[in-house]
């Protein structure tokens, strides 16, 4: 039955699923090609408000991975400085111990020496003077300063009545029955040429205990950088394990997959051609029932 010649319900349905599968394959097409599923409000409001949470955090824990490895290569570079001086002062080390094999070492000997120590404490003093990590000055205090605290010991200047200076420690027996005395801090710049324990003349035992204490402090200094690098792995470690899980998650919700969409495309274009196909013939079948009928009312006046 045909109710109307200018309008087809079946042809104008067919067209209308045409028209929804096209509208949908072009969506997946845009998503296959941004690689996005959700990229606007409506693709998906809550999903596009969480993505915005979880860009939020990725950036922030991004900031926070940057900062901490910076902060980890600095702790490592002024380690690397600390290293270095502390073996030099093992050298050091070895140095006084050679000068107070007395009896064995000749006053040209002792000269070489004092020349060996005078160049590892220059040397000690330019480490931390230059020392620098990306124009930053990583030791505040001068060089001289920065030696000085390295070792110390507390001493006595004891002198004579020629007022000759020397130096002993505060338990021994020189210090316990002087009259005239002093007692004062000694540091490796007292191990310099012309200072109180110069190798040639000064007591190597108070300098071996002064360059001892150094070692010793070198090596907490070490200790803590270490601790301090340990904690900071720690945390990016931690950090690194959340950006990835909360990466994964802002993928999950806003990156499309590719395998669903592909299908969803080639399932669209189907249903796009088919209702194109249904509308068409959706269209014969109206028109040969509007041919019929027209044949049929003219059939009497033919006869």
């Amino acid at each position: 039955m045909v109710g109307s010649v200018h309008y087809n319900p079946a042809e104008a349905a067919s067209l209308r699923h045409h028209q929804a599968a096209a509208r949908a394959r072009d969506v997946s097409l845009y998503k296959l090609s941004t690689g996005n599923q959700v990229s606007r409000g409506k693709d998906d409001p809550a999903g596009l408000i969480a993505i915005s949470d979880f860009s939020r955090q990725i950036e922030a824990l991004n900031g926070f991975i940057s900062s901490k490895e910076r902060n980890a290569e600095r702790l490592h570079t002024i380690e690397g400085y600390e290293s270095s001086a502390g073996d030099l002062l093992l050298e050091l080390q070895d140095i006084v111990i050679t000068a107070a094999n007395e009896g064995a070492r000749s006053d040209e000997e002792l000269e070489a020496l004092q020349l060996q120590t005078d160049g590892i404490l220059e040397a000690i003093s330019h480490i931390y003077g230059s020392a620098r990590f990306a124009g930053e000055t990583l030791f505040n205090d001068s060089a001289e300063s920065k030696l000085s605290s390295l070792g110390s010991i507390t001493a006595s200047i004891v002198t004579d009545k020629e007022n000759n200076q020397s130096v002993h420690k505060l338990d021994s027996e020189v210090a316990q029955s002087a009259k005239n005395f002093e007692v004062a801090s000694f540091t490796l710049n007292d191990l310099r040429s012309g200072g109180l324990l110069d190798l040639r003349g000064g007591n190597l035992e108070l300098a071996s205990d002064i360059i001892s204490d150094a070692i010793e402090h070198n090596a907490g200094i070490r200790g803590g950088i270490g601790t301090r690098v340990q904690r900071l792995e720690s945390e990016l470690e931690n950090h690194r394990i959340e950006l990835e899980s909360v990466t994964q998650a802002r993928s999950l919700t806003r990156d499309t997959n590719f395998a669903t969409e592909t299908s969803e495309l080639a399932r669209q274009d189907i249903l796009s051609k088919s209702a194109l196909s249904t509308a068409q013939l959706a269209r014969q079948i109206q028109a040969d029932r509007v041919r019929g009928l027209l044949a049929n009312l003219t059939t009497p006046f033919t006869r």
